[in-house]
């Protein structure tokens, strides 16, 4: 593993009110972050990077209000109908109750998706 050397002033522990482990830590999960953000890490790579598993990264993205999914609006439309429709050609062979299962599944996708961007628009975000 390759070694990256960040030099930062004597006192800067005690101005973020952190021990010299746990500045190396937030460092390392800030980074992280950000490059999971801008897309130039997977999350995968990003918690590789922040030192944890990636159920912990994700957890961390809720918590530092990084959205973990890097799509445009038009491309997520664009997955979801696919998926819609390929999801529609095999119910012919799915049971009533599963055919009722995916379609309520499905209005939940497009609730969630009305949601998200709306929100993203209203913030004046292009992706959700």
């Amino acid at each position: 593993m390759r070694q990256t050397t960040l030099e930062y002033p004597d006192d800067f522990e005690l101005a973020v009110q952190t021990t010299p482990e746990e500045l190396d830590a937030q460092i390392r999960l800030m980074a992280a972050l950000k490059m999971f953000e801008l897309g130039k890490l997977s999350s995968g790579k990003a918690a590789e990077l922040a030192g944890m598993s990636r159920v912990a990264f994700l957890e961390q993205c809720g918590r530092y209000r990084v959205s973990v999914f890097n799509y445009p609006p038009e491309e997520l439309e664009a997955e979801l109908q696919a998926d819609l429709a390929a999801a529609e050609g095999d119910s012919s062979s799915l049971t009533q109750e599963k055919t009722e299962c995916q379609t309520t599944i499905r209005r939940y996708c497009w609730a969630f998706l009305r949601q998200v961007v709306g929100a993203s628009a209203a913030n004046g975000e292009r992706r959700v």
